[in-house]
């Protein structure tokens, strides 16, 4: 009688096969988990390295979100009360002189030297308000109660009231009615060629007592005490 043969599954052989194929599959399963690690850790890594900050951006980012320092307010130099002598205590050059006391107003004068006579005085003024000079090397300057700026460093002029203008800066040059404050005592104006001061510098002045007009031309300056332009 012929022997029985096994079936396939149940020989020794068989089985062996399938558990070495077992085998082998959880073994690639583990090296594949093993490089997906890896993978995400150089993954991880990298992204690490892409979004650090380099030394100093977080320095630059502060300095353009903060604001700015405030640049300094510029100072204008100012000359005050007492006599100074041009060249050695206040620059030559043209000022704008403004009163320190509206109550009485202020006094300037300027002369060829500092013997204090009359005959040494190229020009001396009350100034209520304001008054713009023009003082040269040698001579002597004269302030009471009043403060001197640099003409391009000083203060803005209330043109509404009265005063000493130049056209061409603080006016416009052309024709203006001048009205008067003081009925009393009337209004005085004076157009002038320059700011030396003198006699010599007048072009045209006046008393008024009732409303007038002028014309100032380019470059020119007017005085108005006890009035205003319109």
């Amino acid at each position: 009688m012929a022997k029985e043969k096994k079936p396939i599954y149940k020989r020794t052989w068989f089985i062996v096969l399938i558990v070495l194929i077992a085998f082998s599959v959880i073994y690639s399963m583990g090296q594949d988990d093993t490089n997906n690690s890896d993978n995400n850790s150089n993954n991880s890594n990298d992204k690490v390295v892409q979004t650090a900050d380099k030394p100093g951006d977080n320095d630059n980012q502060n300095a353009s979100i903060s604001d700015p320092e405030p640049e300094p307010e510029p100072t204008s130099q100012t000359w005050k009360s007492g006599t100074h002598k041009v060249g050695t205590d206040i620059p030559s050059g043209e000022y704008v002189v403004i009163s320190d006391d509206r109550l009485f107003g202020g006094y300037l004068e300027v002369a060829v030297d500092s013997t204090g006579s009359l005959e040494s005085i190229v020009t001396n003024e009350i100034v209520t308000t304001n008054h713009i000079i023009t003082i040269e090397d040698g001579q002597f300057f004269k302030l009471e109660r009043l403060i001197a700026y640099k003409f391009e460093e000083s203060p803005e002029l209330d043109t509404s009231k009265e005063g000493m203008f130049k056209a061409g800066y603080h006016i416009d040059p052309g024709e203006y009615k001048i009205i008067v404050d003081d009925t009393d005592l009337g209004a005085y104006y004076a157009v002038f060629s320059d700011s030396k001061g003198g006699l010599h510098s007048i072009v045209t002045n006046n008393i008024i007592t009732g409303d007038s007009y002028i014309t100032v031309a380019e470059g020119q300056y007017i005085l108005i005490q006890r009035g205003h332009l319109e």
